[in-house]
């Protein structure tokens, strides 16, 4: 059962309904490295209509004991019949509202990250600090991020280490603390297995290869004149290749370049998190199903970033996929949406390992 909150104060619970705790159409939207989304509409009488202000009130959303969102009301709209439709973001975009100023510094990705947080916490409000999770994984050697602008924090943590490092930015709840992790892994195997005939109800599979690179050469700083190459660490070979991509799509070479590492290993992790999420953009599912575990308690819940078994005889499909988006019908769990896609960390695991046969 799924309640929603605003500022600590009940506002929608189905068995008091009839109180006034109401909301239509309430959808929550989650996707790996995005700002998750809430949206409902309360009707005029509804014990939420008036007390919820726009950036200010700080929106919780409940399945049972579990927090699964956790933000502000962005936008209010109200229409003609008077009922107010709420928009609202996840905890995420409180990071829009922090600046860095000009630096640079000299380190790994996870203490750069946590020089982020650091300095995001000490410009805003205890309702939108982060408490520092986990970084452990985000160990690569060496690198340099600078500035000499002021961008926003969260714009800032995407171009300057998600996509040039990969990895995963997700919010954790623990009690009434939100953690803030940055992981290399967003999550392991999920034992619930999406199956046609069971709990698929529709499926869309989706492939564009036309960004798709199965072999890369990634580039470093300029030294001597000449770019830095990851030979040294690489047994002699300045690229990267994905042997299943290419049996998939055939070898599509491109370069990369990153002005700012020196490091050859740094370099290497670089290139193989964008060789993964070069591969990862060809092929998605999206498809509605039954999450079983709301039906039985021995079913792994259908979680964020976790790797699912996909089977679907009659679509040719039996492998891991990883959970990339999920859309929330809270008012009636049939209509909820999975985005999977191929597994960034490799094609091997998903197309050998984990087949059935």
């Amino acid at each position: 059962m799924y309640s929603i909150y605003s500022d600590g104060n009940l506002i929608y619970a189905p068995p008091v309904v009839d109180d006034g705790y109401i909301a239509y159409d309430a959808t929550v939207t989650r996707e790996l490295n995005k700002v998750d989304t809430a949206e409902f509409t309360i009707p005029t009488g509804g014990v939420g209509y008036d007390i919820i202000d726009k950036l200010k009130s700080i929106i919780t959303i409940y399945y049972g004991d579990e927090k699964i969102f956790h933000g502000r009301c962005l936008n209010i709209t109200t229409d003609f019949q008077k009922q107010r439709k709420f928009y609202c973001e996840g905890c995420l975009g409180f990071l829009h509202d922090s600046i860095l100023r000009p630096y640079s510094i000299s380190d790994t990705p996870a203490y750069i990250f946590s020089q982020y947080i650091a300095s995001h916490n000490q410009q805003v409000e205890n309702s939108k600090t982060f408490v520092l999770g986990d970084v452990s994984s985000m160990r690569y050697a060496q690198i340099t991020r600078a500035s000499d602008q002021y961008p926003n924090t969260l714009d800032e943590l995407e171009e300057k280490l998600i996509e040039n490092y990969g990895g995963y930015v997700m919010p954790r709840y623990v009690d009434d603390k939100v953690y803030i992790d940055y992981k290399d892994e967003s999550g392991g195997n999920n034992g619930q297995v999406i199956q046609f005939g069971k709990n698929i109800l529709t499926l869309e599979q989706f492939i564009d290869a036309s960004e798709v690179k199965t072999v890369l050469v990634p580039l470093g700083a300029t030294e001597n004149d000449e770019r830095i190459t990851i030979r040294l660490v690489n047994n002699d070979k300045d690229y990267l290749e994905n042997a299943d991509a290419i049996a998939l799509f055939g070898k599509v070479v491109g370069c990369e370049v990153w002005d700012d590492i020196t490091d050859r290993d740094a370099l290497k992790a670089a290139g193989q998190a964008r060789l993964n999420q070069l591969i990862s953009q060809a092929t998605t599912l999206t498809l509605t199903a039954i999450d079983m575990s709301m039906l039985d308690v021995d079913e792994d819940k259908i979680r964020l970033g976790e790797y699912n078994r996909v089977y679907s005889p009659p679509h040719g499909l039996d492998s891991y996929f990883q959970c990339s988006r999920i859309v929330l019908n809270l008012s009636d769990p049939r209509n909820n949406e999975y985005t999977f896609g191929i597994p960034l960390k490799t094609l091997t695991d998903s197309i050998n390992r984990y087949t059935i046969s």
